[in-house]
């Protein structure tokens, strides 16, 4: 038989599968008021952009209504189901912060798994599936 892993291998296992649910959600998109949008790195890269307009946008003396322009048409946006939204300048900001808020409230959870799986007598058998936010379609 091999050799039972140590406690400290075991916690260590299980904070592995507690980070691995994280970067799951982390790619399981967010939500800006009744939208859902993509959030894989590439996405990500994109939005940043998409801020980087909204403020090029606002420099100029534009205001957070106005919509952002490539080409000379507006941006529309591909959701994750499919519709498409019209990209303001304050969409833009609020499509990245709800990323961020996203990032903050995934490591919390993570952080208190951690700690409860931890403090758990049996850390093998702590279930981490609470408290997670939501994700597009689940």
């Amino acid at each position: 038989d091999p050799p039972q892993p140590t406690p400290e291998e075991v916690k260590a296992a299980k904070w592995e599968a507690i980070k691995a649910e994280r970067d799951r959600r982390k790619a399981g998109g967010f939500k800006v008021d009744a939208l859902w949008f993509h959030s894989d790195a590439d996405s990500r890269i994109q939005h940043l952009g998409l801020k980087d307009k909204a403020r090029d946008l606002l420099s100029f003396g534009g205001v957070v209504a106005d919509n952002l322009t490539i080409l000379g048409q507006p941006v529309r946006w591909k959701t994750m189901d499919g519709t498409f939204a019209t990209v303001t300048a304050q969409l833009a900001f609020d499509i990245v912060a709800a990323a961020v808020d996203l990032d903050a409230r995934l490591f919390a959870v993570a952080e208190t798994h951690r700690a409860a799986m931890e403090a758990t007598a049996d850390p093998a058998a702590y279930d981490f599936s609470a408290n997670w936010p939501e994700t597009f379609g689940g």
